[in-house]
């Protein structure tokens, strides 16, 4: 009776060990690269690898529309990054106070595992994200449902895995909040002086040209004066859609400062730049209302290799062609 006594205390032991293993392993998710992917592939990699399920599917939501719900990684099966999720196959997990749901309806099943034989599944909410909705789908090919051992992990993984991955959203929202600029939604001065020396750099390695733009709006200060800085501040806004709408193919467009904007093009070609020009100008024309002067801006161009090798020399060029044009309209 002592033995029996003693081998059951020794099973538990030993399972209680197992168990402190296993929640170490999948709380420690530290992903080699900043990004949503790396973060997925480690979840992913402790659901299947460490608790032992074959597949295993994240799925992000921003929360915006419906049927909104995007697998970022998947183990087990071939999805392609972006399939979506219908609401109504999460709806049972999100609508629960559990954590967790267990899944054996096949048309659901079916839903989350698109390309696999899936017997049973749960769906684990990751109840900490604070920006938009995530759920991690697991699924079994065998006829065997997950012990209430595994089910301890997954929701210790899922609490963990809604942290991380929150935390890494948060930086990502930091990150492009300080390369954009507030008022028109495009890339600020400072992400252009990344973008621009990446681009050197690549252009250089690979013997390919381009064109920096630099366009000043005219009279800018006189229509602020006028009609109010609200108006000013729609008229650089609209401006902004116009330049990204008929952006040269590979082109980018950045706010510059003020009422100064920057357009990299990776045709530096004469004709591709007086065709982009004359549209931007076109279109700029009919931005105004009654009692508005039409709008105007003048521009300089410079291109790489031709006129410098580094960002300070091609904005240079840039500006200086753009004040010899103000000069001789003068």
């Amino acid at each position: 009776m002592e033995r029996e006594t003693e081998g059951q205390e020794r099973t538990v032991v030993e399972q209680r060990t197992l168990e402190l293993s296993l929640v170490h392993n999948i709380s420690d998710i530290a992903p080699k690269e900043d990004s949503l992917r790396a973060c997925a592939r480690e979840v992913l990699e402790r659901a299947t690898l460490s608790i032992g399920a074959p597949l295993a599917t994240l799925y992000l939501s921003d929360g915006a529309e419906q049927d909104s719900w995007r697998a970022v990684d998947s183990i087990g099966q071939v999805l392609q990054r972006g399939d979506g999720c219908p609401e109504y196959v999460l709806g049972q997990a999100l609508s629960s106070r559990d954590d967790l749901v267990v899944i054996r309806d096949a048309s659901l099943l079916h839903a989350l595992f698109p390309r696999g034989v899936v017997h049973s599944a749960i769906v684990i909410v990751l109840r900490r994200l604070s920006r938009g909705r995530g759920a991690l789908a697991v699924g079994w090919t065998d006829t065997d449902s997950p012990t209430s051992f595994q089910l301890r992990l997954y929701r210790t993984l899922a609490r963990r895995a809604g942290l991380t991955l929150d935390n890494l959203m948060l930086r990502q929202e930091m990150e492009r909040a300080a390369a954009t600029d507030f008022l028109t939604r495009l890339a600020n001065r400072r992400q252009l002086y990344v973008d621009l020396a990446g681009r050197i750099q690549r252009s250089a390695s690979q013997g390919r040209r381009f064109a920096v733009l630099l366009l000043d709006l005219k009279g800018f200060k006189r229509i602020n004066d006028d009609f109010g800085h609200a108006r000013g501040d729609a008229i650089l806004q609209t401006f902004g859609r116009v330049l990204v709408e008929h952006v040269p193919t590979e082109g980018e467009v950045y706010r510059y400062g003020g009422d100064e904007f920057i357009v990299l093009a990776d045709d530096p070609s004469d004709e591709t730049i007086s065709l982009y020009l004359q549209e931007v100008t076109r279109r700029a024309e009919g931005m105004t209302r009654s009692g508005e002067e039409p709008i105007r801006f003048d521009a300089g161009w410079s291109r790489f290799p031709d006129d410098g090798t580094t960002v300070d020399e091609l904005l240079e060029v840039a500006d200086s062609r753009m004040y010899d044009v103000k000069r001789r309209e003068r």
